[in-house]
């Protein structure tokens, strides 16, 4: 599994103020609602490690290919885990919620 400084690195680019990859931005500014509803989809597995299949089912992405171009992005192999911890963290800090509960 990808480790979560390797994540949050590559979530940013550059230096100074962050900004977000190009190919992540999907990730950012999510609702509560939806991160909610992604978070409880994501509960009803058993491992926090996730694969490819089911990193898009969680995620909800419409297309195979919007979800490999998030996850190539992320620095991760077509056959490799991530720590799904490591995803939603930083999407629960650049989400459009007022509070965070």
């Amino acid at each position: 599994a990808a480790a979560m400084g390797d994540i949050m690195g590559r979530l940013w680019e550059g230096g100074g103020t962050p900004s977000v990859h190009n190919d992540l931005e999907c990730l950012q500014h999510w609702s509560r609602e939806d991160l909610l509803n992604m978070m409880n989809r994501f509960r009803a597995q058993d491992k926090l490690a996730v694969r490819f299949a089911t990193f898009w089912r969680i995620m909800g992405f419409g297309t195979k290919d919007e979800a490999m171009k998030v996850w190539g992005a992320l620095g991760l192999k077509d056959d490799g885990t991530v720590d799904f911890l490591s995803v939603i963290l930083p999407m629960v800090a650049m989400s459009k919620q007022e509070f965070i509960s």
